[in-house]
């Protein structure tokens, strides 16, 4: 019986790109044999989801891509941010350096009054 080839093909491209692309070591570095991850390649055994967890735990699978082929091959992939989401966040970077900004502003009015009031006491102690 031949299992999901999309889903092998998406498992080899992410063991390829993730894992190792040679076979041979990335078996043992899945826990399982090189004969065993070819069939499971070849869509001749399911993936073990041992396998799978182990690949969301160490290299940031996404899953969802694994099983159904849309969205990111790892759960946060940073580097592929919808332009929304990046514009979000930069709105957010921005308010919060207004905010700092505002901050230093009242410290820095703060700073004069007291330079006014201590050079006040000193014109004082001149005379």
């Amino acid at each position: 019986m031949k299992h999901d080839l999309g889903i092998a093909q998406r498992f080899k491209e992410f063991r390829k790109k993730y894992v190792d692309n040679n076979i041979k070591e990335a078996g043992p570095l899945l826990g399982i044999s090189k004969s065993k991850l070819s069939d499971i390649e070849n869509g001749k055994y399911a993936i073990d989801m041992g396998v799978v967890k182990l690949l969301q735990k160490n290299h940031k699978l996404n899953e969802s891509w694994l099983i159904s082929g849309q969205g990111n091959m790892l759960a946060d992939d940073s580097t592929k941010k919808s332009s929304l989401r990046s514009s979000i966040e930069m709105g957010d970077r921005i308010d919060m350096l207004n905010t700092k900004i505002r901050l230093l502003e009242i410290n820095l009015n703060q700073a004069y009054k007291t330079i006014e009031i201590i050079q006040k006491r000193l014109d004082k102690l001149e005379k």
